[in-house]
């Protein structure tokens, strides 16, 4: 979190509900940015050109992940 905070991001120490794993901030334009902890980093949700949200994961079990193609 200090390296975004360096940046000028204002990031909350704490969020409730996950104290250790999550911090979340706003930025300009309305955008919601979330930090996971890496026990928490295996799930991402964006929105397709239609606003749809599509939810991402990676396989828990670490034998199961590939680059999926990608470089």
């Amino acid at each position: 979190m200090a390296f975004y905070r360096r940046l000028g991001l204002s990031v909350p120490d704490t969020d409730a509900a996950f104290p250790i794993h999550h911090r979340a901030a706003q930025v300009p334009g309305g955008v919601d940015l979330h930090f996971d902890s890496t026990e928490f980093a295996r799930y991402a949700i964006v929105e397709d050109p239609d606003g749809n949200a599509v939810g991402v994961m990676s396989p828990v079990d670490p034998a199961r992940r590939s680059d999926a193609g990608f470089p």
